[in-house]
């Protein structure tokens, strides 16, 4: 069985964001999957998304258009939580992520 590569995009200007990247990084991992963690700042350069089979962010909408710029280039899914202020884009909560 290939594992699945997700990468974890977290938005480092968002309060806790690191502590529930932690928390989906072990769910996944016990579920077999490989996890990067991407800490965004708004001001980075791309990563190669063709190399994941889906992404999660961690941020706004602003994290989340970053993400979506880069995996729709290769068909890649995209999973955002939202800790923004209004979640236009991102409108999974932190405490719903893993309904």
């Amino acid at each position: 069985m290939n594992m699945k590569k997700v990468l974890l995009i977290i938005n480092i200007s968002r309060e806790d964001s690191m502590s529930l990247a932690e928390e989906i990084s072990a769910y996944l991992k016990s579920k077999k999957y490989d996890i990067t963690f991407f800490e965004f700042d708004g001001f980075c350069e791309n990563v190669p998304f063709d190399k994941y089979d889906f992404v999660i962010t961690l941020g706004g909408d602003g994290t989340v258009l970053y993400a979506a710029r880069n995996c729709v280039e290769y068909n890649v899914p995209l999973f955002p939580v939202n800790f923004g202020q209004f979640g236009f884009l991102a409108s999974v909560q932190p405490s719903t992520w893993k309904k």
